[in-house]
């Protein structure tokens, strides 16, 4: 289960047409405040080059793994877009 603040937290994915799947960029997330989405990434790529990886196992664990259909994430939850540009093909 996630520290606090996070009581729940939703690891989103969808199904490719050739049957694989693909983990979303966004997790819906409950807290004391109620619930919200929180990105996913767990890299990022410092302004020297330097890949930095967030990995505490414990605060990066899910309560549930939910299927919802990719392109009406961002709609749904209220999202930008994508987190990190993908250079992605949905319809393989």
């Amino acid at each position: 289960m996630p520290k606090a603040p996070i009581i729940e937290r939703d690891l989103l994915f969808e199904r490719l047409n050739n049957g694989t799947y693909r983990l979303l960029d966004w997790c819906p997330v409950n807290t004391d405040l109620g619930w919200m989405v929180e990105q996913r990434v767990m890299q990022s790529i410092s302004d020297t080059g330097a890949l930095t990886t967030w990995n505490d196992v414990f605060d990066g664990s899910y309560t549930r793994i939910r299927e919802v259909a990719g392109d009406r994430l961002y709609s749904d939850f209220g999202t930008s877009g994508r987190v990190v540009s993908l250079d992605f093909n949905p319809n393989v």
